[in-house]
């Protein structure tokens, strides 16, 4: 991992990482609470009376139907915003809309039956992060490419030293002994 040779660059990126983190941790780290965090997105119409079971995102109009209820405006990057394969807000969704059918338990058909207004916060707040996180990327994808290209890496000299050797002891002709082979002899069967 490259590390930085400027202090200023090293101390930006610590920022900008503490930053995340507080974000990510939806403000219970690296910072003041984030009681008073919210983003562009809005709850224009509350998802009704009723459990939504569906959702579906326009990216026409940039609006997000939950049930009966709409929020926006939601960007494209929004949406499609995922971490390794998972699409956060459609698996946010999936994860709170599915209903159980499986039957095994009579624990299954327990849920509430009107939405609450804590999801629709939930759900905000979930959105709030991504479109925080989308406008700190340029930031971060600039301080690690000034690392990367040159920014410093103070240990690169001792690293790369140590890869020569690593190469070189592999490139050896390999000293293998044979080992001897052990006939197998057979158990014997004894009755339990």
């Amino acid at each position: 991992m490259p590390f930085p040779h400027d202090v200023a660059v090293l101390q930006r990126a610590a920022g900008l990482g503490r930053r995340l983190l507080w974000l990510h941790t939806f403000g219970a780290r690296c910072g003041p609470s984030a009681s008073f965090f919210s983003g562009a997105a809005r709850c224009i119409t509350p998802p009704g009376d009723g459990y939504p079971t569906e959702w579906a995102y326009d990216p026409t109009r940039r609006t997000l139907r939950v049930g009966k209820g709409e929020f926006g405006p939601l960007t494209p990057e929004v949406w499609d915003y995922s971490v390794s394969g998972m699409r956060i807000v459609s698996s946010w969704l999936r994860r709170r809309t599915s209903r159980t059918t499986r039957g095994k338990s009579p624990l299954d058909n327990w849920g509430p039956s009107v939405w609450p207004v804590a999801l629709t916060r939930e759900l905000l707040e979930v959105i709030w992060v991504l479109e925080a996180t989308l406008s700190l990327e340029p930031e971060l994808d600039a301080v690690l490419d000034e690392v990367v290209s040159g920014g410093g890496d103070a240990l690169a000299g001792i690293r790369r030293s140590e890869q020569l050797l690593d190469v070189e002891r592999l490139q050896r002709p390999r000293e293998d002994k044979a080992l001897t082979l052990v006939a197998a002899e057979p158990l014997e069967h004894r009755p339990l």
